[in-house]
């Protein structure tokens, strides 16, 4: 309500003759919280733009006399005034307090309490709106009604389907002033005036996300999710991975769907926009993703490259196919196998279960989702799932309008780079020189290499024995002994793991790293170790960690045999 000097209602307090409202809408919000504070019912008699009258509903019952009158003021004034007011209820008149919710809170209701909340946050999930409620007025909404009410808040703060997609340039155009640095890139051109009508595709990624997936991994994840509304469309999302292991978002597209192209079109604008390195690129098996990474001279072709499948995905088609979840948990397994000799039991575990399953896994190339034949290029990753958890711009975000989505997405990579900067800033304040997942991993790696032993045959041809496991940790697997000729850039059968840990972490450092054949071993800048006696002294610090941070981390792969 407004104005000065007027006569307000509380919802601790009654209603009053006098009492002045901004409009009918108003009357009948307070009207319904009156009445869910109080558990009492009430019925409309009369409602029309001048005038809305309401009595007890159950005035016959017990003999309530609460009724209210409240009629529009003379003028053109939306405000209305309560003229009437026979009340409170009576002192027998309370609904039933068993009762888990309330007819007063309608969707209008609930639209009207919820829509500050919603503008901040309009991906809010509709059980967690229950809950406020819950919290708020002691009633259980169902998900239906809640759900209304929050998409008629959308639409009061964004518009409705048409405004809202003939609004989308001038709210991209808003955006890109007030975060310079934000790419947008329309197809076609929003320039004709039934622009909403011509609408097809909109690409948006923000700065920090072109500057920071420079230091990400050279691996995106890919995936798409349709959208739900009058009009429908598909919300495509790209993903990095950080050096916390955490998702790092890189660029979104609305379009009209999952298609031969629009997914060129969406690869055609992350190489204009956000990146022209050499990437692997993970992804289900959708036709339009193909093409894309197939199209010649898009520089998403091999050896600018390279596309993997999300093993996820290909589990799936395993197990709709063969209706057997032990067979796509062992296809599962084989696929995360790094070593030749575990790859090859599992394959041919899955050719005895079912000879079918094994041709159809082999009519895929291994590369495309075993880690032994991946070559590095993964590092490690082996799902889109990445891609998935983002659109947590989740499924709540399919029923968003399409201003609204695109404010989401704004405000969740915003709460990622903030929560991630302010991370940073307590390790480094607290002296740590790396993110928590590779200062733990560097730690494990440097237990296990404590049961490693290292001996010098010929320094001078550079021949060295490793000793795996040689603390006897695990049952069967120690002693195991390994010998390394780094003149030859070879060494017999030996885990690339185990080997660089005994390196970096028992030679104090040497420059290592996995090469794509897997088939030797490379080692470099050994020379400084030619006098073992003397090398041992050196202190190297930092330089040391920060290489196993960045090649045994990314590049050192099971079931590799070279590293150069």
């Amino acid at each position: 309500m407004s104005g000065s000097g007027m006569k307000r209602f509380t919802p601790e307090g009654e209603f009053e003759v006098g009492q002045q409202f901004d409009n009918k809408e108003q009357v009948i919000n307070m009207v319904s919280l009156y009445s869910i504070n109080r558990n009492q019912f009430y019925r409309v008699m009369e409602s029309d733009k001048h005038k809305w009258v309401a009595q007890c509903k159950r005035k016959k019952e017990c003999d309530c006399p609460w009724r209210i009158r409240a009629t529009k003021n003379k003028g053109n004034l939306d405000s209305f005034t309560i003229v009437r007011y026979p009340g409170p209820h009576s002192a027998m008149c309370v609904g039933n307090t068993d009762s888990t919710d309330h007819v007063a809170l309608t969707s209008d209701f609930i639209s009207k309490d919820v829509i500050d909340i919603v503008r901040t946050d309009p991906s809010l999930k509709v059980h967690t709106i229950i809950e406020m409620l819950k919290e708020k007025y002691g009633y259980t909404v169902s998900y239906r009604r809640t759900w209304m009410g929050e998409q008629k808040a959308i639409s009061e703060i964004f518009g409705g389907w048409e405004k809202t997609y003939s609004e989308l340039p001038h709210f991209m155009t808003s955006l890109q002033h007030s975060n310079p640095g934000t790419v947008v890139h329309w197809y076609p051109p929003p320039n004709a005036p039934t622009s909403y009508m011509r609408f097809q595709r909109v690409f948006w990624e923000f700065k920090p996300s072109i500057h920071g997936f420079k230091h990400c991994r050279p691996v995106l994840t890919i995936d798409g999710t349709h959208l739900y509304g009058k009009y429908k469309g598909t919300l495509l999302v790209a993903m990095g991975c950080d050096a916390n292991n955490q998702i790092f978002p890189v660029a979104f597209a609305v379009v009209e769907s999952e298609n031969g192209d629009s997914w060129p079109w969406f690869m055609a604008c992350i190489r204009e926009f956000v990146t022209n390195r050499e990437l692997c690129v993970i992804s289900d098996r959708h036709a339009g993703i193909v093409r894309a990474m197939n199209e010649v001279s898009s520089t998403w072709e091999e050896p600018y490259a390279h596309p993997r499948l999300c093993i996820r995905h290909l589990a799936s088609n395993v197990h709709t196919h063969f209706k057997d979840t032990h067979l796509k948990n062992l296809f599962v397994w084989t696929a995360r196998q790094h070593q030749k000799k575990k790859f090859d039991g599992g394959f041919k575990k899955i050719g005895e279960m079912r000879l079918e399953a094994r041709q159809f896994m082999g009519n895929i190339p291994p590369e495309m989702w075993s880690l032994h034949h991946d070559g590095g290029y993964r590092y490690g990753t082996i799902t889109s799932n990445l891609a998935e958890v983002f659109q947590q711009l989740d499924e709540k975000c399919r029923y968003l309008l399409i201003t609204a989505l695109v404010q989401v997405s704004f405000y969740r990579v915003n709460a990622y780079f903030v929560n991630r900067r302010e991370t940073s800033k307590t390790r480094v304040t607290e002296g740590h020189q790396y993110s928590p997942h590779i200062t733990d991993l560097i730690e494990k790696n440097r237990e296990k290499a404590k049961h490693h032993a290292v001996t010098p045959f010929d320094l001078g041809r550079g021949v060295y024995q490793v000793e795996t496991d040689c603390g006897g940790r695990t049952l069967g697997k120690s002693g195991r002994k390994q010998t390394v000729h780094l003149q030859r850039r070879t060494c017999t059968r030996i885990l690339i793991k185990q080997h660089a840990r005994t390196y970096i972490l028992m030679m104090m450092g040497a420059f290592i790293f996995a090469d794509k054949s897997g088939n030797e071993i490379q080692v470099m800048h050994l020379p400084m170790l030619e006098r073992f006696d003397v090398a041992a002294q050196i202190s190297w610090g930092s330089a040391t960690l920060a290489y196993l941070y960045k090649q045994l981390c990314c590049g050192c792969h099971r079931g590799s045999t070279e590293l150069g």
